[in-house]
């Protein structure tokens, strides 16, 4: 019988840190220092952690494994191998969201969580409680009203086949776009929601993230497209199509940690140097959804092209520093 939800995900939590910390743990001594079998455990992994990750949970920020002999490591989770460092700021956020979720019912209100919390609490002023005890009644009651205003505009735009205007975030360009679309269905896929659409800028089939709609309004205008063919949920989060107006990105790595990021780059060349560094060279059309996939690896990653690309990383580093400084 399997742990409930609540048990079950504390339990990864302390597993991802176990696992790194050591370089890599071996199954059977993962089974028996968390009381679990080893079918429970590929459980976890495979269908549990395998959808887990970094914001914004695409392919090149999710959690990935490895298992040689009887040996298990993680790959792209080395974000739990040290402390996290948070502002004030992060930290009342942190506070108002968990004492949020406990008063609707969606997490359980354990001794452990409740201690954290008021770890928690106690580096914040004093003064801060009764604005966190009011924010936190209203951050309720829309927790229980946003999911499903989403989903009554979306379902009445499919049903009465009427387009809807999205403002859209697009990852890869890193910009915020007002597309008016014809919706035509809800599809889950690589552990996300997708909207299925013909969009009118693009002038072409489309799947839109629901995490990235930041407003959506149904029209009068009707649908007019049909799906010609069988449309393919893209497996990379970056966009690209062959092209003279691409980009010609040549990366170096240190390490093997460049893996997941290459894994979602079906098109990119790898070469291993003498050194065991990876070089990498791929094209793309935009190079925003580049640099915020580089900033995680720090000194770990070389740029050697385009300029254009170590400016904007520079840009976006100096702003990380800044903004935590």
């Amino acid at each position: 019988m399997r742990d409930s939800s609540v048990e079950t995900i504390n339990k990864i939590l302390m597993l991802l840190p176990y696992v790194i910390s050591r370089g890599g743990a071996k199954i059977s001594e993962i089974c028996e220092d968390f009381n679990v079998s080893k079918e429970e455990l590929m459980y976890w992994i495979e269908k549990i952690l395998w959808y887990c990750g970094l914001p914004h949970y695409g392919p090149l920020e999710l959690i990935d494994y490895s298992i040689e002999g009887d040996v298990l490591n993680f790959i792209g989770a080395d974000y739990f191998n040290k402390p996290l460092r948070i502002t004030r700021n992060e930290a009342l956020v942190l506070l108002i969201a968990c004492k949020a979720l406990v008063n609707s019912g969606v997490i359980v209100e354990t001794r452990s969580l409740m201690n954290a919390l008021h770890k928690i609490q106690n580096t914040l002023e004093k003064d801060v409680s009764e604005e966190i005890n009011d924010v936190r009644k209203r951050i309720e009651v829309e927790m229980k009203n946003f999911s499903k205003k989403w989903l009554k505009i979306l379902e009445k735009g499919i049903i009465q086949r009427r387009n809807l205007i999205l403002h859209y975030y697009s990852y890869s360009r890193d910009t915020v776009s007002t597309r008016e679309v014809e919706p035509l269905s809800l599809i889950w896929a690589n552990g996300n929601w997708y909207l299925q659409a013909f969009c009118h800028l693009a002038g072409d089939f489309r799947f839109f993230m629901l995490d990235r709609i930041l407003n959506v309004t149904v029209t009068r205008r009707k649908c007019k497209s049909e799906v010609k063919g069988e449309l393919h949920l893209p497996m990379a989060v970056c966009e690209y199509s062959p092209g003279k107006e691409d980009y010609t990105v040549e990366l170096i790595f240190s390490d093997r940690m460049a893996l997941p990021f290459l894994e979602g780059l079906p098109q990119a060349e790898l070469t291993e140097e003498s050194d065991r560094s990876l070089r990498v060279k791929f094209q793309t059309k935009n190079l925003s959804w580049v640099a915020n996939s580089l900033l995680k690896f720090g000194e770990r990653v070389k740029v050697v092209s385009p300029e254009e690309l170590k400016l904007l990383l520079r840009e976006k580093a100096e702003k990380l520093v800044k903004y935590y400084s």
